[in-house]
């Protein structure tokens, strides 16, 4: 039986009435065309591009108004974390996920009476939020670490 037929191959492509392979026909134009039922029209992609920007404005408003020691979680002391503290004059603090940099740094400034430089944060793979916070050259992060309990 399986002399008779060659067996047919998964993925092959279809052939035509008179048995020519059909070819798809290459795209002219970059963008790729929705059906007309799914486009919006521009004024409607325009308002909710506008409704987003609001969201986004709401959100920064909710954040500024949360209490400081609700942001900084706690801070973080390793190996690294205390090497950064004596070489680059920076705190590394685990913050609350919803945090932003600007909210890190106004937290920081208002529990510890510190001038803070830069702020740079990472979503670790823990599902937490870590933000590396450089203190201006005035300030010693040793001192603050020694305050926290760190070193």
């Amino acid at each position: 039986m399986s002399e008779d037929k060659p067996r047919k191959r998964r993925g092959t492509s279809k052939k035509g009435s008179e048995g020519e392979t059909k070819k798809k026909s290459p795209r002219t134009t970059s963008t790729k065309r929705t059906p007309g039922n799914a486009r919006k029209a521009a004024s409607q992609q325009r308002s909710t591009r506008r409704r987003s920007q609001k969201q986004k404005l709401d959100k920064h408003r909710i954040e500024s108004e949360i209490e400081a020691s609700k942001i900084l979680i706690k801070p973080l002391a390793t190996e690294k974390t205390i090497g950064m503290i004596e070489r680059l004059n920076t705190l590394t603090f685990i913050v609350n996920a919803n945090a932003n940099k600007r909210a890190v740094k106004r937290a920081t400034e208002q529990l510890y009476g510190v001038k803070v430089k830069k702020v740079r944060t990472l979503n670790s793979p823990l599902n937490t939020k870590k933000a590396f916070v450089r203190l201006h050259p005035e300030y010693k992060a040793q001192e603050i670490a020694t305050r926290l309990g760190i070193l």
